[in-house]
């Protein structure tokens, strides 16, 4: 995983976590430890994209919901983007879909989450 910062047009700074399978580790990946600080450094506009994602598990979803919180907390919101088919029924399926916004694409998710 790597996290890449990204001005929108506007000029605000997003922050993109392209997520792998080491979004499923546990303990977390030292990037999603980085990407934590990051937001609670007041970097709130956050999207992970997650073209790179076969799964997501249990820890996969905790993971993603303490990135929202965190991003909820800094006045923020998490956008997610490039989930496969059977990560989307996951999401729907606990409900997590409700929390999250889910973009089809990396664009549009990175100009959601800077506007």
């Amino acid at each position: 995983m790597r996290i890449d910062r990204v001005q929108t047009g506007g000029g605000r700074e997003v922050l993109v976590l392209r997520a792998d399978a080491r979004l499923n580790k546990d303990p977390p990946d030292q990037v999603a430890d980085d990407l934590l600080a990051l937001i609670g450094g007041g970097h709130s506009a956050v999207v992970v994209e997650c073209s790179g994602l076969d799964f997501v598990s249990t820890v996969g979803l905790s993971l993603l919901i303490r990135i929202h919180k965190r991003a909820r907390q800094e006045g923020g919101e998490l956008h997610i983007s490039g989930l496969r088919p059977l990560i989307v029924e996951l999401l729907e399926i606990t409900r997590i879909d409700k929390m999250l916004t889910v973009h089809d694409d990396e664009e549009s998710a990175v100009a959601a989450a800077g506007a």
